[in-house]
Parts: C-alpha cells; sequence; structure tokens
C-alpha cells in the first residue's frame, strides 16, 4: 500500500503536466468551436435542405466485403454467403475488395468463387478506403457490409432488407454472436451510448426480451461488418468517412449523421453472424495500436458530430480530467495510461481542421438535437414518441391490453415481507396486459424466488443492488440509507437499461428508493409513483417518539431532509398514487397543486385457513418484516411494556413474533416461556389462523397495513393502533379493537382473549370488510382507472 502511494506521488507532476497539456490546447479550442458555431448557425439555418425520402427497391443488395491476406476467413464466410443469397433469392451482388493481399486471394477467389465480383487493389487500403472503393463497384439500391471474418447464420439476409423497406429507415444491424460461446460478448449488434461526463460512452448490449421478440428496435449504430443500408442515403451523407481512416467509428460516425437528420438506424435479432472478432486488425496492427486508433476516433467523432452547445462545452472544457480519468486503464500503470492517451490526442490534431469543416457543413442536414437523436438510439419508447414510426409491438393478451412496465425496489414475493401486496396486484395485471417487472435482489441466489412471477407470464428482469461506492452526500440532499443502498452508478444503469430495452406504454414506479433512481432519467412514457410509505410521514413520527430536546431538534431536521427529498423527486411523476388517505395529504402538502389518487392494497380472500374461535393456549400473534425499523419498535413495545400487563389478568398469555430477519434487539426478546420468536414460517395463514388474537401494535411508519389486510382475511380478531389501521376504513369495536397506549392496548388484548363470541364477531366483520372493498381485483381496478386516464390525458379524481 506504501509503495503504491509513493509511486503515485512520484507520478503526481508528471500527471499534473500531462493535464496541462491537454487543457492549454482544449480550451482555446473549446471558444474557437463555440464560435464557429454561433458563427455558422445562421448560414445553416438559411442553407437548410432535408432528403427526400423515396422509395427503394430492397429485394436486391449490393454484399461488399474486404479483405487483406484473409482467404482463410473467406473460405469460411463464402459458402455461408451463397447459401444465404440462394435461399433469400433476390438479384443480389457480392464483391470482395482485396487490399493487396499476398496470399493469393484473387486468383483463389477467381477459380473457387466465380460468382463473386472482384475489386483488386495495388495496396492495403484498410477498412475505410476499402469499403468505398467497394461501393463504388456496387450496382444494388442496398449495400450490405460484411466483415471478411464473418460466417452468416441462415436466414441472415431477409429481415435486414425488410426493415431497409421503410423509406425513413437508413440501415439495419444483425446480431453478432462469437465464435468461442464463453468468450463475453464484447459485440453484439444492439448498441447503445451518451456523452456522459465530458466524454463519448459506447456499449454493446445483451438483447433483451422484447428486443429479441421485436422485429426491429433502435440501435445507436450499425456496425461496418454486419448491416445493410440504403444506398441513396448512404451516398447523401457521403459514405463512410475518411477522418477516421484506417479503421474503427466510421461506421458509428456515419450512424450518429444518420440519427440527426432524422432517419432510423435498426436492430434485429432475426438476422446474425458469427465473428472472429478482430481477426484481421490484431493480425496486422496489434491490439495496442488499434485501441490508440479508437481513442484517436473518439475524439474526432465528438469533435465533428457533437454540436448541442452545453455537450460541446462539457467535452472540451472536462477533456484534461477526462484524460486523466481514463488514464487508469487495466494492467497499465497510471503513466503508462497516460502516454496511452495523449498520444491518440495528439494524433487527433492534426485532422482537427477537416473534422470542425465536416461539422460546419452538416448542420443545414439536421431534424435532431444530439440529445433527441441519442435518446431515439437508445429507447424503444423514445423512438417511438421522436420519430413517430411504429417498428412493431409485442402481442398482449385480452381487449384493450397494454404494455406495462414496473420497476420495484425489491422483488415482490408471497410469504415474506409485505411486498405480497405488489405481487398479488402483479396477478392480476397480467392476466389483462402485458406486465415487465424490474426488480433488485440482496444477490443474484435470489432471482430464482421470480419463479412464481414468470409462471403466472409476468417477464422479470432482475439486477443485484449494489453499495454506492461514491463519496459525497456530505448534506444529506439523499437520505443515507438510500444514498448508501440505492444510489449507485451501476443500479442507476440498470434501471435504464430496462428503461430503454422494453416496449412499454406506461412506466410504475413502486416504493421511493426506485423512484430516486428513476426520477433523474429521461422520461418518453408516462410514469405513475406508487407511494407504498410517505418518507415525510415515517419521519415525523419516528422524531415524535424521540426524548430530550437534542435528539427532537435532530429529528425535526431529518423531518425536512425528508420533505424536501420527497418532494423533488415525486414531481417528477405523472400521477401519483398513495396506499392511505394519510400519505396522500402528507404528498399532496409537499406537492400543493398534485392530485394523489388513495388506492389502497387489496388482499386475497378465497381458500384461506379461516381463524378458529378457540385457540390450544392464549396466544398474541405479532407479523413483522424486521429491516422495517416500526416493526422491531412495534415488538419491543409489545413485549416489554403491553404483555406484562396483559399476564397480569391473563397469567398463561404468551406472544409469538412471527416474521424474518429478527435482529438481536427481537431475538433478546425470547424468554420465560411468555415470549417466542418464530422467525419466517411457511404459511403464514395458518399462522394467523391459529392465534387467538393479533396485535398490531405500530407506533411509526407510513403508507397501509398489509399485514391487517392479511389478518381481515384470514377472520382473524385484531387489536391495533390507530396507525396500524391507516388505509383500511375500520370502525373500532366492530372490524378491530383500537387502542394509541399501552394500558389500553392491553385492555383490548386482555378483553378479547377471555370473550370468545367477541373474537368471532370481529373475525366475520372484518373478513366482511376485505371481500367489500379491499380485495386484489377491486384494488387492481382502481390502478386500471389510473392508467387509463393517464394514457388518455385525463386529470383522475
Amino acid at each position: 500500500m506504501a509503495g503504491r502511494l509513493l509511486g503515485l506521488l512520484a507520478t503526481l507532476p508528471l500527471l499534473c503536466l500531462g493535464a496541462l497539456a491537454v487543457a492549454l490546447v482544449a480550451w482555446p479550442l473549446l471558444v474557437l468551436v463555440l464560435l464557429l458555431d454561433l458563427l455558422w448557425w445562421p448560414v445553416a439555418r438559411a442553407t437548410r435542405r432535408r432528403l427526400p425520402l423515396l422509395p427503394r427497391d430492397a429485394r436486391a443488395a449490393s454484399i461488399v466485403t474486404v479483405s487483406w491476406n484473409g482467404k482463410h476467413f473467406l473460405q469460411v464466410l463464402l459458402p455461408s454467403l451463397r447459401a444465404e443469397v440462394l435461399r433469400d433469392g433476390g438479384d443480389h451482388q457480392v464483391v470482395v475488395v482485396d487490399n493487396g493481399s499476398t496470399d493469393g486471394t484473387v486468383e483463389w477467389l477467381a477459380r473457387e468463387h466465380p460468382w463473386v465480383e472482384v475489386v483488386a487493389l495495388p495496396e492495403n487500403r484498410y477498412f475505410v478506403r476499402g469499403n468505398r472503393a467497394g461501393v463504388a463497384a456496387c450496382t444494388r439500391d442496398v449495400l450490405v457490409f460484411l466483415n471478411n471474418d464473418m460466417e452468416v447464420k441462415p436466414g441472415f439476409l431477409t429481415p435486414l432488407l425488410e426493415g431497409l423497406r421503410e423509406p425513413a429507415v437508413f440501415a439495419v444491424a444483425a446480431e453478432v454472436f462469437f465464435r468461442d460461446p464463453a468468450r463475453r460478448r464484447e459485440e453484439t449488434g444492439r448498441t447503445r451510448g451518451d456523452v456522459e461526463g465530458g466524454w463519448l460512452k459506447l456499449a454493446h448490449v445483451d438483447p433483451s426480451v422484447d428486443e429479441r421478440q421485436l422485429p426491429f428496435v433502435p440501435t445507436l449504430w450499425a456496425g461496418g461488418g454486419s448491416a445493410a443500408f440504403c444506398r441513396r442515403m448512404y451516398d447523401a451523407l457521403g459514405g463512410f468517412d475518411t477522418l477516421y481512416d484506417p479503421f474503427y467509428l466510421e461506421d458509428m460516425g456515419l450512424s450518429y449523421q444518420a440519427w440527426r437528420r432524422g432517419w432510423s438506424v435498426l436492430f434485429t435479432a432475426r438476422s446474425a453472424v458469427v465473428h472472429e472478432h478482430r481477426g484481421t486488425s490484431r493480425k496486422a496492427f496489434g491490439d495496442d495500436y488499434v485501441d490508440n486508433v479508437i481513442r484517436r476516433n473518439q475524439h474526432l467523432f465528438l469533435w465533428r458530430n457533437v454540436t448541442d452547445p452545453v455537450r460541446t462545452a462539457k467535452v472540451l472544457a472536462l477533456l484534461p480530467l477526462s484524460t486523466l480519468a481514463r488514464a487508469r486503464r487495466p494492467a497499465r500503470s497510471l503513466l503508462a495510461g497516460l502516454r496511452f492517451e495523449l498520444r491518440a490526442f495528439a494524433r487527433a490534431l492534426p485532422r482537427l481542421p477537416q473534422a470542425l469543416w465536416k461539422r460546419c457543413a452538416s448542420r443545414r442536414h439536421y431534424a435532431l438535437c444530439d440529445g433527441r437523436a441519442l435518446a431515439a438510439a437508445n429507447s424503444i419508447a423514445a423512438h417511438r414518441a421522436i420519430q413517430g414510426t411504429d417498428l412493431g409491438t409485442l402481442d398482449v393478451p385480452g381487449i384493450g391490453g397494454r404494455r406495462i412496465l414496473v420497476l420495484s425496489a425489491r422483488l415482490p414475493r408471497l410469504q415474506h415481507d409485505g411486498s405480497w401486496v405488489l405481487f398479488r396486484r402483479l396477478e392480476v395485471m397480467a392476466r389483462r396486459h402485458r406486465v415487465t417487472l424490474f426488480a433488485f435482489l440482496d444477490d443474484a441466489q435470489q432471482d430464482a424466488a421470480a419463479a412464481p412471477l414468470r409462471a403466472l407470464g409476468i417477464t422479470v428482469l432482475t439486477a443485484v443492488r449494489e453499495r454506492n461506492p461514491l463519496p459525497g452526500n456530505l448534506h444529506h440532499g439523499v437520505p443515507a440509507r438510500i444514498f448508501r443502498d440505492y444510489s449507485a452508478p451501476a443500479m442507476r444503469a440498470a434501471v435504464r437499461r430496462a428503461l430503454e430495452g422494453t416496449d412499454h406504454d406506461l412506466v410504475q414506479v413502486e416504493y421511493l428508493e426506485m423512484a430516486h433512481l428513476v426520477a433523474s432519467l429521461p422520461r418518453w412514457a408516462p410514469r405513475v409513483y406508487v407511494c407504498h410509505e410517505s418518507l415525510t410521514v415515517a419521519a415525523a413520527r419516528d422524531g415524535a417518539m424521540r426524548r430530550g430536546a437534542l435528539a427532537r431538534v435532530r429529528a425535526a431536521f431529518r423531518t425536512a431532509q425528508a420533505a424536501r427529498f420527497e418532494r423533488r423527486v415525486v414531481d417528477r411523476f405523472d400521477r401519483v398514487i398513495a396506499l392511505s388517505a394519510v400519505d396522500a395529504a402528507a404528498l399532496e402538502r409537499l406537492l400543493p397543486r398534485r392530485r394523489v389518487a388513495v388506492i389502497p392494497s387489496g388482499v386475497v380472500v378465497d381458500g384461506l385457513p379461516v381463524h378458529a374461535a378457540a385457540a390450544a393456549a392464549p396466544t398474541i400473534a405479532f407479523v413483522g418484516y424486521y429491516k422495517h425499523t416500526p416493526n422491531v419498535d412495534a415488538a419491543q413495545w409489545l413485549v416489554r411494556e403491553i404483555l406484562p400487563l396483559v399476564r397480569a389478568e391473563v397469567p398463561d398469555a404468551r406472544v409469538r413474533l412471527i416474521g424474518r430477519d429478527a435482529p438481536a434487539a427481537v431475538a433478546a426478546l425470547q424468554g420465560d416461556g411468555a415470549v417466542e420468536v418464530a422467525g419466517f414460517v411457511p404459511d403464514l395463514a395458518r399462522e394467523l389462523a391459529d392465534a387467538t388474537v393479533v396485535a398490531l401494535p405500530l407506533r411509526g411508519g407510513g403508507g397501509l397495513r398489509g399485514k391487517l389486510l392479511e389478518a381481515f382475511a384470514a377472520a382473524c380478531p385484531v387489536v391495533a393502533t390507530p396507525i396500524a389501521c391507516e388505509g383500511v376504513d375500520v370502525v373500532d369495536g366492530r372490524h378491530c379493537l383500537v387502542a394509541a397506549d399501552a394500558r389500553t392496548f392491553a385492555q383490548a388484548l386482555v378483553r378479547l382473549l377471555r370473550d370468545r363470541a367477541l373474537r368471532r364477531e370481529l373475525g366475520a366483520a372484518a373478513n366482511a370488510l376485505v371481500r367489500e372493498r379491499y380485495s386484489v381485483d377491486a384494488t387492481a381496478l382502481a390502478f386500471e382507472r389510473v392508467h387509463v386516464d393517464l394514457l388518455q390525458g385525463r386529470v383522475f379524481a
């Protein structure tokens, strides 16, 4: 550790000098580019041009592949391509560009594959200029570019051509697989990217379930070695740009220019190729040179293409810092990484004038700004909203079915915690709509618990929750627990990927933790936030239980922070649903112009064990998920203050604490035969039915108490605090007994323990109430009305 620190200190002056060198170029360049953009803007406006969208003959393609000493690759590619051309049956042309090979490729092609047209170049012009030479020999309306180290799979060609039948589609990319199935998929064909932190972040992503099932989805760029392009649009854009010569990012630059013009670049999983990644470039140049050219071309791409003023300013102003950040490369020292970055930057500078000239010349053709172009390329929903193009949608069951994406902070499970409320709602929703659920897990093994949801026809996507590695939050703008457990960049990226990769009409977000992750992400479909518990209400109630002036001051400060945070997050949603009237009132105070719908949770009322009026021994049951702090407080209050009062009247009364994840403070309550910490039980309904009385001594928290509905569904007699009854319209003495302090609560328990007839009467009335107003079908229908109103642009009552 000390050695690494000394090494870092020794290289610090060199790092600072490197960053200073970049700044001395980047910051004057920033002024130059912004001034150039400002002066050129009126010229671009005055000379604006749009290429008319004309039909093209998508039945025939010119297929181009560039090869340099790659006869062994062509021996795999050409037979598979020949079979595919014959299978499709179109009038296709195959062109092989030989880049001055010395392995006898030209003679071999003439002898073994006379059906191939050969463009023999006297020298190696590499990928960009080699492909340009091949295009010059092409005669069809569609261009298909294939790397020579590919093998096309059966059915490769037809889907690409089908996608190009739409006049606004510029290119269609195939899915890419590596020949070694165990290798990490660095290349898939489904691409995304953005300009983040002043730098270009690009990635191939594994196609999601929806991206595989839809015929076509947007993609940021179509690979120059596995995609089909409209020839007319390709020529209008100038083809693969020699700015990026000899290779890499030429396809990204071409595709991005198409997006900026308002055209679409699509991906289809129905077409596929197998790739020997870097089979030619690694052999010719080595990985280090290739990687450095890629970095050089990333600079050139940003200078040539990104024109939004804010993004441009970030790219150039932050260049010294982003250079240092990228210098930390795997398997390299910091100093070696800095040399790598400076070499790439220096290689890019001689091409700066060409990049700036093309930057200006292209602006008159743009229909979309950078932000909208990137959004349309990355997200299915954004593409539909921006381009107004229906790429085909996934079928949904039932008449009027919708595609609903549900984002949850935790995986809903039965017999586990309060998330059974969401499980039941999803169960009903999936009968009529196509539901996709994204949820976080505590560990990867927990994904097996999603099997019951998948059995209902719900598509379940998961990611593992991570601890936030970033410092900050000194002023607690985000509550400490949420900042630690629900703010990691990887978690936000996973949520963003779920939003981008699913076909949905609306997004429903469950729990404030997930709402926090979603709030800052771009919104392209209506969003509903379901408040399971108001953070402001919970903080205020926690503060009310504090003792001492200093503790109350700290609690008041935390409540104010919670209110500020909750207001900021909730305001980013189109509709808000609260599970209780108390939480709804708190949210409406935070956002006075917002109407909050109150929809209590629903419970299954049929098929449950019915409460037995007589129990073997007077047993008081309490159910709680003990990672929720108010449940810990309730268990302690019940055992330490209420139970002694009860046992003074009913000496053999005992308490059974049910629920998982009991901390040491709860485990310590067990003793003397009067208290049993049962932990997790496999059949909660049976436990409730077998108890004499169910106690709900909750003093904190918010939201609707699912445990009350569970007890009512089993016709159990209940003693509860007023807080425990929130969200359910109970009448004291008719549906349950309500008590606010320890003595009154104990008296109510004693009364029920002694009165069998009253237990039966309360249980029957409670069960009737649940059946009438709180069944899962009734509450799911209320959610349905909110969805319909939102999608039709109405304000709900």
